[in-house]
């Protein structure tokens, strides 16, 4: 009975040691601590408002991986990173949830954008700019910024992305002409207007592409100062109507033009005011983005 016992033991001992060696191949997740974060630094030249991102501002990023070395396909949701909104701060760009590297091989591509958002398609994300523009805040955040880095292999450089306007920039500066003195026109009760435009889009955040969409309506721009900004959804423009619209105490006058805006763009418009026995004069300047001489009258 002694001998049987021991055997016994024996028999369970061995298990318990086969049962320990297998364990010990067992592959076990990576913890934590030991995955490569992933850190990002964006373009710092690429911003309408003042060519910098400012502390506070926050960008929306996405990361797809790749899979045997095939690019993956950005979807809603699902991809290895959705939307996390990462904002600037004193010490940098800080992600609202960390993000890793999910093994050491397979690239990845990243796609960032500006200001982050919740968009519910990413192949038709509605953003509409402001309809009134007129402060650095409001033409700031009208701004749409974005950006892809391909083929990005897992390491521990930081992630550089540059960004790119997807939207145009209308810049408009007034000009006193005849019949203006610099202080009769400096004192002068003026505005200006940006009508006949259609102020939503809808993006594609893996093409970088935009759509105007909606109905036409008025922009009211930035007053700086020095001249009238205003940001604009790229689209045609006929002069079937008003494009823009000048008051000059109290009088409106308006100027008809054919263009297309093109994503990335800035086109400035230096208008010369005339005060003449009919009324109010406008003639246009060369444009800044073509080379070419436009003129118009207003009415």
């Amino acid at each position: 009975m002694k001998k049987i016992l021991l055997f016994s033991f024996i028999c369970f001992a061995g298990l318990a040691f086969f049962a320990s060696c297998e364990n010990k191949e067992e592959v076990k997740p990576i913890p934590e601590e030991a995955k490569t974060p992933i850190k990002f630094v964006f373009g710092m030249d690429t911003k309408v408002a003042n060519g910098e991102f400012q502390t506070g501002d926050r960008v929306g990023v996405y990361m797809v991986s790749y899979s045997e070395g095939v690019a993956g396909t950005m979807v809603n949701s699902g991809n290895t990173y959705d939307n996390v909104g990462l904002q600037l701060t004193n010490n940098g760009w800080v992600p609202s949830v960390n993000m890793y590297w999910p093994d050491k091989t397979n690239k990845a591509d990243f796609y960032a954008y500006y200001p982050h958002g919740n968009p519910d398609n990413v192949r038709a994300y509605t953003f509409n700019v402001r309809a009134n523009q007129n402060s650095a805040s409001y033409y700031s955040t009208s701004d749409f910024l974005w950006g892809k880095l391909e083929g990005v292999p897992p390491s521990e450089t930081l992630v550089a992305i540059n960004t790119k306007h997807l939207f145009s920039s209308v810049i408009v500066t007034l000009k006193a002409g005849a019949g203006f003195s610099p202080e009769s026109f400096a004192t002068a009760n003026k505005s200006v207007t940006i009508t006949g435009v259609k102020t939503a889009a809808q993006i594609d955040l893996e093409a970088g592409s935009v759509t105007a969409t909606g109905q036409a309506s008025a922009i009211v721009p930035y007053e700086t100062g020095d001249g009238y900004k205003a940001i604009v959804v790229p689209q045609a423009i006929t002069s079937s109507q008003p494009f823009i619209t000048i008051s000059m105490n109290g009088e409106s006058y308006n100027f008809k033009t054919d263009i297309t805006f093109k994503t990335g763009m800035m086109y400035t418009f230096t208008i010369t005011v005339n005060r003449t026995g009919a009324g109010i004069n406008i003639g246009i300047s060369d444009w800044d983005s073509d080379g070419e001489v436009h003129t118009g009258t207003a009415e």
